[in-house]
């Protein structure tokens, strides 16, 4: 996995919180949205207006559901568990620990569903469940496996797409590093210098004689 280039004069602080905060807020917010707008849908909510206005949307929302169903049961626990990996593998990443944890809270949201999924593989009738019957859950475990074997070993498993993320979130932080640099240089520059001017203006004022 190929590394950005830091700057020369970048240091090794922590990334801005900015945009850890708006990828935080941004999915906590779509989350609300989604399961707001499917409740009330449903009808498991009931709004004034607003539920019989959104009725004649339930049979999309269900169809929905189905096609979008594995892509949220499945892809989204990956890509949260790859990201945290390849952060953690990544050579120049900077504040690894600070992304780490914001990349791995978001993974284990998921993890509630991870273990009902794939507890439903010993807890169905069939024990096991079989692969027609369950094979969501049993290609979830199967790359929950995979993936962390897959990262350790350097290979491009999502076709180099979280590679892509990690590195250009890499190089937006060494950037925000280098200008915070660059800022708190200038301003202990001009301190010093103004420190400097106070102290020879106090040097060179003559003393007033004592009146008599």
């Amino acid at each position: 996995m190929s590394s950005p280039q830091k700057p020369t004069n970048s240091s090794s602080s922590a990334p801005s919180y900015k945009l850890i905060a708006i990828i935080t807020l941004s999915f906590l917010a779509a989350t609300a949205l989604c399961t707001g707008f499917a409740l009330i849908v449903m009808e498991i909510i009931s709004i004034p207006f607003l539920t019989p206005a959104l009725r004649p949307l339930r049979p999309y929302l269900e169809l929905g559901y189905k096609v979008v169903k594995p892509a949220v049961m499945i892809v989204w626990p990956l890509l949260t568990l790859g990201a945290c990996l390849k952060i953690h593998v990544h050579s120049d990443f900077p504040s690894k620990s600070r992304w780490r944890m914001s990349s791995g809270w978001m993974f284990l949201q998921q993890l509630g569903m991870i273990i009902t999924k794939v507890g439903t593989i010993l807890t169905s009738k069939e024990c096991p469940c079989g692969l027609r019957e369950c094979w969501d859950a049993w290609v979830l475990l199967a790359l929950l496996v995979v993936i962390p074997v897959a990262t350790w070993k350097g290979w491009r498993w999502d076709f180099g797409y979280i590679d892509r993320y990690v590195d250009r979130l890499a190089s937006e932080s060494w950037e925000e590093d280098a200008k915070k640099k660059v800022q708190d240089a200038e301003t202990g520059v001009k301190k010093d210098t103004d420190a400097a001017v106070e102290a020879a203006v106090s040097r060179e004022a003559p003393e007033m004689p004592e009146k008599v």
